[in-house]
């Protein structure tokens, strides 16, 4: 009777162990894929940094040269950042200017 009891309560250890062992198999492969998937992002992070500061330096280099066409034409170099960004044309609705 007892090695019965003991039969049954090793093969119901050895199913638990089963699952147990699949359920870290499983777990495994999820790290070992959201380790892939990390090393992507970091290295498209790392890209897309490159690019920024590329184009920072292509936006100081351009907004340096207005600078100095504007000195050479006589122009006031614009006080802000915003400044950099074009200025709109006066719209012209056809009437004529107010006094």
């Amino acid at each position: 009777r007892i090695k019965q009891k003991l039969e049954k309560e090793k093969s119901e250890l050895k199913l638990e162990l089963d699952d147990v062992s699949s359920n870290l198999e499983q777990l495994l492969k999820a790290k070992v894929s959201l380790e892939k998937l990390s090393r992507t992002l970091e290295d498209q992070a790392a890209e897309h940094r490159a690019k920024l500061e590329e184009t920072q330096r292509a936006l100081n280099d351009t907004s340096t040269q207005r600078a100095k066409l504007q000195t050479e034409n006589g122009e006031a170099p614009p006080s802000t950042s915003l400044g950099l960004l074009p200025q709109p044309l006066p719209l012209h609705t056809g009437a004529p200017p107010h006094p």
